[in-house]
């Protein structure tokens, strides 16, 4: 099932701009398969597919005069956990996204207060459930996990894993079933 969503996304990937996000979300969504299910071709880099992806929103800021194209501060926040789990803590990507935010995005905000430092959890978690959109909720809660299991933070981690839990599938499926690399 993997392998041929993968296919799938490749060929989205590949539409450039014509269907507007499409393409760099596919990219995205390519990479976050390779880094959670280890489904790669040889020479397959989770960072390579989310810089083709920042080329594809590139084009479509350019055109849109949007810096948040493609909610492109989220896929930033999610570079920024590539990298910190490789070693390389760049704070400058956080501060980069939130540059991008605008007043409607109180949950990336959160997750980057709270990956810099500047929050804590009770502060996170108010901002997180002020939130009306469950998906949004589903991604700030997975985003929370990903970074609690690289810092090795295992109770920090299994509660927002619950958090997702209670979410449940409808919203949150395709966040359990890329926290099954952290909680099979």
């Amino acid at each position: 099932m993997l392998t041929k969503l993968l296919i799938c996304t490749r060929s989205c990937s590949k539409s450039g701009i014509r269907y507007q996000c499409a393409g760099a979300l596919s990219a995205l969504s390519i990479a976050k398969i390779v880094y959670f299910t280890g489904v790669r071709r040889p020479g397959d880099d989770e960072l390579e597919w989310v810089n083709k992806s920042y080329d594809l929103m590139d084009k479509l800021e350019m055109a849109d005069s949007n810096r948040n194209v493609c909610h492109r501060s989220h896929a930033e926040i999610e570079e920024f956990l590539l990298r910190l789990s490789r070693g390389q803590r760049e704070v400058s990507i956080l501060q980069d996204a939130a540059g991008r935010l605008g007043d409607e995005s109180p949950t990336a905000r959160a997750v980057i207060h709270l990956f810099s430092g500047s929050t804590g959890d009770a502060e996170f978690e108010a901002a997180v459930q002020s939130s009306k959109s469950e998906h949004g909720r589903c991604s700030t809660h997975f985003d929370a996990m990903w970074y609690a299991e690289i810092m090795k933070h295992e109770s920090a981690a299994q509660r927002y894993y619950e958090h997702l839990s209670e979410i449940g599938t409808f919203h949150c499926g395709i966040e359990l079933a890329f926290a099954s690399k952290f909680k099979p």
